[in-house]
């Protein structure tokens, strides 16, 4: 699906974008957006990332926010996608080579002896999970080690650009102070690459992330994405809300719970990663039901009140594609290309078909007149004898093959 635009074509959707992080499996948010950047008539104003997703969105926010090319020549909107494309591209390129110059032991594709991209349960990986049980990266030998991730991001955003830059998308990059449990979200003007190892920090691989005198994990755990800064700056600019899962939510009626060690603790990682945004859009919905009571020259004369100056959010989920579900938590940090481009396919299959409308989640054609129709089967009330089964996109479609 594309839709026209111009410049000045009242037919652009203005939105605001959600990425959930996942490791390596946030290469499928890069799927999702190579093919939306694809696709006239969607315009990103902000973007907020946590973890993979932060990674992301910054990469996104810096190819959208150039002005003009190496040559100097002045770059519309057609041409600032494509650099986006091209960059996100390069980023994840990157971090396939640098896990191959550092060794990553988590690499791995396919092969005659293991078929399946889930390699829970392989020797490596369980050495791996044993060792981080009796060791932390306070005990490492040398030192702290330095994130190979950083030297990704150093060679595709000049980051001082982004900070100065007034074009292009907002952006939120969420971490979680350690001391006080709470969410953090640093914005466009002072995110540098400390920001964004803070939000990908995960506890039982890397140290803690000190920013201004405190300490940052992951933001995947209070935050997964942020999306409160996107109501809270950018309400005026547009309601809709785009949001972009990585991590599993609904499990089939048909399938029996987890049942091997692996299996449990893949299923722990997603509901841990999911819980804040599940909490989140509910209170969104919350919010939007009593919005929908209460008409709006009420909510004006309310001065002061809950309600005063809110306006409804248009929620829109893209869902992970179901191969994910079957993949484990340590192919998290598998950063083989073959598997980060295996990915990025299943990624673009389900934007696809999400702007087509054909994951019951709205798509394109949706935008500015109605949430997503999977929302409350999904996050508010998956427990209702009469829902109705979970969408194609959500339980199966065919996967597609990196090409």
């Amino acid at each position: 699906m594309t839709l026209m635009t111009t410049a000045h074509n009242t037919d652009t959707k203005k939105v605001t974008l959600a990425l959930q992080g996942g490791g390596a499996h946030s290469a499928y948010v890069w799927g999702v957006l190579d093919y939306l950047l694809q696709q006239d008539g969607v315009d990103i104003v902000a973007v907020s990332g946590t973890s993979g997703g932060a990674m992301i969105a910054a990469v996104l926010a810096y190819g959208l926010s150039l002005e003009r090319d190496a040559r100097g020549r002045r770059l519309d909107d057609a041409a600032r996608r494509t650099h986006a494309r091209e960059l996100l591209d390069t980023f994840w390129r990157r971090v396939a080579e640098l896990g191959d110059a550092y060794l990553n032991p988590y690499r791995f594709t396919p092969n005659l002896f293991h078929r399946s991209w889930n390699i829970d349960g392989l020797p490596v990986p369980v050495a791996l999970n044993a060792l981080s049980l009796i060791t932390s990266p306070y005990q490492s030998w040398g030192g702290p080690r330095q994130n190979p991730i950083a030297q990704a991001i150093a060679d595709c955003i000049d980051l001082d650009a982004l900070n100065r830059s007034t074009t292009g998308p907002a952006l939120y990059v969420c971490a979680t102070n350690v001391r006080t449990s709470q969410p953090k979200s640093f914005s466009k003007d002072e995110i540098q690459i400390p920001h964004l190892l803070a939000s990908a920090c995960l506890p039982m691989v890397d140290r803690a992330v000190c920013i201004d005198g405190e300490y940052y994990w992951d933001g995947g755990y209070v935050a997964d994405p942020a999306l409160a800064p996107l109501i809270e700056h950018h309400k005026q600019q547009t309601r809709d809300m785009v949001i972009v899962g990585v991590n599993p939510i609904v499990m089939r009626k048909t399938d029996t719970p987890p049942d091997t060690a692996w299996k449990i603790i893949d299923r722990i990682n997603e509901i841990t990663f999911n819980a804040s945004l599940i909490a989140e859009i509910k209170r969104i919905h919350e919010v939007n039901e009593l919005l929908r009571q209460v008409p709006h020259d009420a909510r004006a004369r309310q001065s002061g009140g809950k309600l005063h100056d809110k306006e409804e959010i248009l929620l829109h989920y893209i869902p992970p594609h179901a191969d994910m579900a079957s993949f484990g938590v340590a192919s998290k940090s598998n950063t083989a290309l073959p598997f980060l481009l295996h990915l990025k396919a299943l990624g673009r299959d389900v934007a696809k078909k999400w702007l087509a409308g054909a994951t019951d989640g709205g798509g394109a054609a949706h935008l500015g007149t109605s949430s997503d129709t999977n929302l409350v089967q999904l996050f508010i009330d998956p427990h209702r004898a009469d829902a109705p089964p979970l969408p194609d996109a959500v339980q199966g479609v065919q996967t597609v093959s990196a090409g």
